[in-house]
């Protein structure tokens, strides 16, 4: 569960562009309007790629607060979601997402899994977050 959390503090990080508002704190700049562009997580879309046990945890807390949640395994099935996205559906589905999260294991048979058309099929101003141990 920690896990999971510490994903969704990230999605909250990067969908309301603290990055942003902590250099504005820096430079003084104390305008409540600087951040545009930000949207309600309730009207997003969130994929997990090799979804398990922690992808369920953080599905849990992701639907909590309103985020749509895809998942995508070799069973295309798992507890906690029923929209599920076939590799074979990958690539033509990518741009719908808002936020993608990878959960590949550091197995041989996952190395390097996501390509340069992966991140290119990605939606624009999608935000990806590798949080599994493969080297993808």
């Amino acid at each position: 569960m920690t896990f999971a959390i510490g994903y969704l503090a990230m999605m909250l990080y990067f969908n309301n562009q603290f990055s942003h508002q902590l250099s504005l704190q820096r430079e003084r700049v104390w305008d409540r309007n600087a951040c545009v562009g930000r949207r309600l997580l309730s009207n997003q879309k969130l994929l997990i790629l090799a979804y398990g046990k922690i992808g369920f945890h953080c599905a849990v807390l992701a639907q909590k607060i309103g985020v749509e949640v895809w998942a995508m395994n070799r069973r295309a099935e798992g507890e906690g979601c029923s929209l599920f996205v076939t590799m074979e559906d990958l690539y033509g589905r990518l741009s719908e997402f808002d936020h993608v999260l990878s959960l590949y294991p550091g197995t041989k048979e996952n190395e390097r899994i996501l390509s340069q058309r992966f991140f290119t099929s990605l939606k624009k101003g999608a935000h990806f977050y590798n949080f599994g141990r493969g080297t993808v």
